[in-house]
C-alpha cells in the first residue's frame, strides 16, 4: 500500500511537482512562441548571406543575418510567411502526410522570395509554388539527403549540426538560384560588380 499511496505522505509533494511541470510548460510554449517570431527572420537573413556568398559576394559578414530585422516590412512578411506555412503543413500531414510532404517541398524558396524580390508573404507562398512546379520530386530527394547529414551531425555529439546543418542549408540555397534561371541570376550584383566613381572625378558645369 505505501508504494502506491506514497506512505500517505505522498499527496503533499505532488503540489511541488505540479508547479515545477507547470513552469517547465510555461517556458516551452514561451520558447515555441519566441521561435515562430524570431525563426524566419532569422532565417531569412541566413539564406539571403548564403545566396550572396555562393554568388561569390565578399562582403558578406556575420551581421548580414540579422538583416531582415532591421527591416520592419520584410520582418513581418516573414513572421506571416512563417505562420501560414505552419498552416499549410499541419493540415497537409493531417490529410496522410503526403500533402505536407508535397507542400514543404513546394515552398522553400518563400523566405529568400521575400528577402530578394520585396514580396509579401502571399505573393512570395505563390511564387515560391510556381518555381518549384514540375521539381518537387528533385526537391523531396535533397530533403531526404539533407535530413541525414543533419541526422549525422546530431548523433555526433550534437556538435556536429553546427557543421551539418549550414552545409545542408547552402544546398537548400543552391537548389533555389538554379531554380531562378541564369537569366534571374544575371540581376542580382554582387558589392565587387557596381562600379562607384571615383574621388578624383572633376564635375563640370553642363552649361559651360
Amino acid at each position: 500500500a505505501g508504494f502506491f499511496n506514497g506512505g500517505g505522505g505522498g499527496g503533499g509533494g505532488s503540489t511541488g511537482n505540479d508547479k515545477i511541470d507547470l513552469i517547465l510548460l510555461v517556458v516551452m510554449l514561451g520558447l515555441g512562441c519566441l521561435s515562430l517570431i524570431v525563426g524566419p527572420p532569422l532565417k531569412g537573413g541566413m539564406q539571403l548571406a548564403f545566396a550572396r556568398l555562393l554568388r561569390g559576394d565578399t562582403t558578406v559578414t556575420f551581421g548580414d543575418m540579422f538583416k531582415a530585422f532591421s527591416d520592419g516590412q520584410r520582418f513581418l512578411n516573414l513572421v506571416l510567411a512563417n505562420f501560414i506555412l505552419v498552416g499549410i503543413f499541419l493540415v497537409g500531414f493531417c490529410l496522410c502526410i503526403v500533402p505536407g510532404v508535397i507542400a514543404l517541398c513546394g515552398l522553400f524558396p518563400t523566405y529568400l522570395l521575400i528577402m530578394e524580390d520585396d514580396l509579401d508573404a502571399v505573393e512570395a507562398i505563390k511564387k515560391a509554388w510556381a518555381m518549384t512546379d514540375g521539381h518537387k520530386g528533385e526537391i523531396f530527394l535533397y530533403g531526404v539527403v539533407a535530413f541525414f547529414l543533419n541526422l549525422a551531425g546530431f548523433l555526433a555529439c550534437c556538435i556536429g549540426i553546427f557543421v551539418s546543418a549550414p552545409v545542408a542549408e547552402l544546398g537548400w540555397v543552391k537548389m533555389y538560384m538554379e531554380l531562378r534561371g541564369p537569366d534571374d541570376e544575371e540581376d542580382f550584383a554582387t558589392e565587387e560588380d557596381v562600379v562607384y566613381p571615383s574621388d578624383d572625378l572633376i564635375l563640370e558645369d553642363p552649361l559651360t
